[in-house]
């Protein structure tokens, strides 16, 4: 063998040793800012719709998109259905979750017993008791209705 092998040589002095990086921090790291995908910038833009009535509106692509898909949904076409069933689950969750509590029961209470109508036209000033009538027997008293001073 060879005295001069690579083995007995001494390491270039540009390479690390074995087992050790050339860059023990690894790759710097950089801030990107977040881009805009194009989809973005172009489903932002308005158009333009006529009304049936004559009159036109201002919508978003996104909308319009909506609404054809819609239609679709309506002729027939199954993944269009499927979009909009998907619509209406994402909906149907989002009430769920942020809907607001139910407004509670609201209950009437009605006093079945006319005298208590009777007690409080008379508190009122509005009846006042019928002399005419009173031997009539009846188990109400008789009422008779004031005429108003205006």
């Amino acid at each position: 063998m060879n005295q001069n092998s690579r083995s007995s040589t001494k390491p270039n002095a540009g390479q690390f040793p074995k087992g050790r990086s050339g860059n023990p921090s690894g790759r710097p790291k950089t801030t990107r800012a977040p881009q805009t995908s194009t989809f973005d910038i172009v489903i932002e833009k308005t158009l333009t719709v006529l009304l049936a009535g004559g009159g036109t509106r201002e919508i978003t692509l996104e909308e319009a998109l909506q609404q054809q898909t819609f239609q679709k949904a309506l002729k027939g076409d199954r993944k269009a259905q499927r979009d909009v069933l998907k619509w209406i689950r994402k909906r149907e969750a989002w009430r769920a979750k942020n809907a607001p509590a139910p407004w509670p029961k609201i209950t009437r209470q009605i006093s079945p017993d006319p005298d208590n109508a009777d007690a409080a036209l008379l508190i009122l000033g509005i009846a006042a008791h019928d002399p005419a009538r009173a031997d009539l027997g009846l188990k109400r008293a008789q009422l008779l209705l004031e005429q108003s001073a205006d």
